[in-house]
């Protein structure tokens, strides 16, 4: 990415980190497990366990799963009309073409270079350029 230089800060306030997880017990349950860590002066201060649940039992799952099948079969079965996969062959077409277009029209990299430097936008942002880089 770009070439400068990352500068580290210590903290001097208290910070609250919030992660989340899900995992599957043995009979297949799915549980959601919500923490937060809080940093005091850039320290750990405290681990607790804000939330723990029963997102989904199996029961639920299957349930779900036998629903999007038999959605999934109608919809499969409407997709091999001609009239759909005409279409669907005709936005494929169009959207290769928009690809080709607008790579056709995109400013230059080091047009867009040249212009924040004499902006002064490289000075104020310095990876304002980053996006750009792999264009």
């Amino acid at each position: 990415m770009g070439g400068g230089i990352e500068t580290w800060r210590k903290l001097d306030n208290t910070v609250v980190v919030v992660f989340y997880d899900t995992i599957k017990d043995k009979k297949e349950n799915e549980w959601g497990f919500e923490f937060g860590f809080t940093f005091n002066k850039g320290k750990l201060d405290k681990k607790e366990l804000i939330n723990c649940k029963i997102e989904t039992t199996k029961a639920q799952k299957d349930s779900i799963d036998k629903m999007w099948d038999t959605e999934q079969e109608i919809f499969d079965e409407y997709r091999k009309c001609f009239k759909y996969r005409f279409f669907a062959k005709l936005e494929s077409i169009f959207l290769k073409l928009t690809n080709w277009a607008r790579k056709k029209h995109q400013l230059p990299f080091e047009l867009r270079k040249l212009a924040y430097e004499k902006s002064g936008r490289l000075k104020f942002d310095p990876k304002s350029l980053e996006v750009y880089q792999d264009l």
